[in-house]
């Protein structure tokens, strides 16, 4: 039983190491906040551009402002 017990919990721990291994050594770190917010209010005024082209009055006057 105790045998049971000690490879379960080296099994567990194995496990634990290699998930924080893949994650550490494989992951990009995040873009900070500044560059994200760019990103997305760049993305959102090229969708306001486009529905401007569209016809969109609302878009349009978003735009000049």
């Amino acid at each position: 039983m105790n045998l049971r017990r000690t490879l379960v919990a080296l099994a567990l721990a194995v496990a634990a190491l290699g998930g924080w291994a893949v994650g550490h050594t494989t992951a990009e770190p995040a873009a900070p906040d500044a560059v994200q917010v760019e990103a997305f209010n760049n993305g959102w005024q090229d969708a306001m551009a486009d529905a401007c082209d569209q016809g969109s009055a609302y878009a349009c006057d978003w735009l000049s402002r």
